[in-house]
């Protein structure tokens, strides 16, 4: 472990600690002009664009003049840039300016639709972007928003103001995976209390390279690797999140050969490499600089991690890198992490008490359900686990909804002050009052190692008295057949005039498709419900690989699909009967 010192970067170098993140990147422009900041892998291998610290800033005041020269300061504005260096310059052009920045995914990716909305429930003015992108956004964007584009600009313009700690920064869209996206209203110094815990966390050291192929459209990708590297000094190697998909050692090769410190990906990551190199492609990789590898943004899958950490240690890549963490755009980021070089931490239980909403040791090895444990909240952040009907604080081992406390945590959602009061300043009623608390809508207990998240209060299946995690009845669909996709299922439930009915929709893998027997498939999913369970399922969807509706991170939107199951919009792929179902419906084409 390193010294503590590690995180405290500005401490240590005699800088005065950053009241906004106008001023971080002007002390670091002023200290270290010269060190590079971000370098840019054009298909993931490629060197192309990289830009120094003091070149960054030069443009980011660039930038803020075009913006404050459109009136668009103390306003939203939607940037929409492919993830980069592009995308970096632009955010601080907006804080330079006194602007609030709302990050998109890029014109012309599957999410066209998300831009639009971006644009009408910020009430952006205008939208930033590059020249070859301007068409599509118009395209994508609300008819006559004003676009510009920040390609060639020119020019030293003067240094701004900082702006106060408590002005809103940014506006962090949700993924909308439980419902609608919202804006999630960040201040200077909610975004500057989080870099402080994730450096903490880290320990990383100025000098140090990351690596990183997750979109700045996502939380992780964008405080992570745009804005964490400027906090602590690191060098930062971005790549597009295409390159990765296509060909995911790409994201291994990238960290070996940069010798990077640090990376992260969501679970889904790690199982990729781990499936999908070659022993020929791991062979030629040295992963001993790889320090600490982050995983969150959904559910973590002890297995998945275990599997990685196995595959990979020949090339030098430590167990001990692993670095589970839990976090929620409502608290900017992270909540909680284990310390650096901790590892992974599993928490192995029962799984049907837990279904009931106990913890208890698991009675055999058919009834384990093993959990990650998340580890602490950092200094000044406060974690706790509540029943969310009595509002009192659950000791150690309850199972209960998660609610934080700290700087941390949003000022609320933007043009939703009663959502926001019932969200953001939630009121613990346990003895002595205390107020102010945000609720997470996640579930989960506190152990001595930390926090163990369970899963999701909103998207809880509940069947006759006992809680079901959708995303343990994915795992064991997708599990069932090889014809079903990994990270290709949907489950969710409905209530009719008889109960509670589970339904749970599988895409079905392009290669599995000519030779598909749907009756089979069904078999194999009823029976893994049923032996896992004790479920009764109720009907299952075939779909063809990709039909999931997913937010742009890619997870499952389990509220849209039941939406469009109870309206009869699921193109099935196969038609398929089997007296394991309460009903097959005939398929849609």
């Amino acid at each position: 472990m390193m010294a503590l010192g590690a995180s405290r970067p500005w401490a240590r170098n005699g800088w005065p600690e950053p009241s906004s993140l106008v001023d971080m990147l002007r002390a670091r422009a002023r200290h270290a002009p010269h060190s590079e900041a971000f370098l840019w892998l054009e298909n993931g291998e490629r060197e192309g664009a990289r830009i120094t610290f003091a070149e960054l800033d030069q443009r980011a005041r660039a930038i803020a003049a075009l913006v404050a020269a459109a009136g668009f300061a103390r306003k939203p504005v939607l940037l929409a840039y492919n993830s980069g260096l592009d995308l970096v310059a632009a955010l601080f052009g907006c804080f330079y300016a006194g602007a609030v920045a709302v990050v998109a995914a890029p014109p012309g990716s599957q999410s066209s639709d998300r831009l639009r909305l971006l644009a009408t429930d910020s009430l952006a003015a205008g939208l930033l972007t590059m020249a070859a992108l301007a068409p599509k956004a118009r395209l994508e964007a609300l008819p006559g928003l004003p676009i510009l584009t920040t390609d060639d600009l020119d020019g030293d313009s003067p240094a701004p103001a900082s702006p106060d700690p408590s002005s809103l920064a940014m506006l962090q869209y949700t993924s909308g995976s439980t419902a609608a996206p919202r804006g999630v209203m960040l201040t200077h110094a909610n975004i500057l209390a989080n870099l402080r815990a994730q450096a903490q966390g880290a320990q990383l050291q100025d000098g140090e390279t990351a690596v990183s192929w997750l979109p700045f459209s996502h939380d992780m990708g964008l405080f992570g690797f745009g804005l964490l590297p400027i906090y602590i000094g690191l060098r930062s190697i971005l790549m597009p999140p295409v390159a990765f998909l296509k060909r995911p050692a790409r994201w291994v090769e990238a960290i070996s050969r940069h010798r990077a410190a640090v990376s992260a990906g969501p679970c889904f990551a790690y199982d990729l490499c781990a499936r999908r190199t070659t022993p020929e492609q791991r062979a030629a990789l040295d992963l001993s600089s790889w320090r600490v590898a982050v995983c969150g943004g959904e559910m973590i899958r002890p297995g998945v991690l275990e599997q990685f950490a196995e595959v990979f240690a020949p090339v030098g890549f430590r167990r001990s890198a692993l670095m589970p963490a839990y976090g929620l755009a409502e608290n900017t980021v992270l909540a909680a992490s284990v310390k650096a070089g901790q590892g992974l931490a599993v928490q192995a239980v029962d799984g049907p008490t837990l279904w009931l909403g106990r913890v208890a040791p698991p009675i055999d090895d058919d009834r384990e359900r093993r959990l990650v444990v998340c580890g602490h909240p950092w200094p000044g952040h406060e974690t706790i686990v509540v029943d969310p009907d009595r509002r009192a604080a659950l000791p150690h081992g309850e199972i209960g909804e998660i609610w934080l406390r700290g700087p941390s945590v949003s000022q609320g959602y933007w043009g939703r002050p009663t959502e926001s009061a019932a969200t953001f300043d939630a009121t613990l009623q346990d003895g002595e009052i205390s107020t102010g608390w945000l609720r997470t809508g996640d579930l989960g207990f506190l152990t001595d190692d930390g926090l163990v998240v369970t899963g999701r209060r909103k998207d809880m299946i509940i069947v006759r008295g006992a809680n079901f995690d959708p995303h343990d009845l994915e795992l064991a669909a997708e599990a069932s057949h090889p014809a079903l996709g990994a990270r290709g299922a949907g489950a969710f439930s409905f209530d009719d005039s008889r109960g509670e009915r589970v339904v749970i929709a599988c895409e079905v893998e392009r290669m599995a498709m000519k030779s598909l027997d749907p009756a089979d498939v069904v078999a194999s999913v009823a029976g893994a419900m049923s032996l896992k369970f004790g479920l009764s399922l109720h009907d299952l969807i075939l779909l063809r690989a990709g039909a999931l509706p997913r937010t742009t991170s890619g997870k499952v939107q389990r509220h849209i699909l039941r939406e469009r199951y109870l309206a009869g919009e699921l193109p099935r792929v196969a038609d398929g009967r089997h007296p394991e179902l309460g009903r097959w419906r005939p398929a849609r084409t």
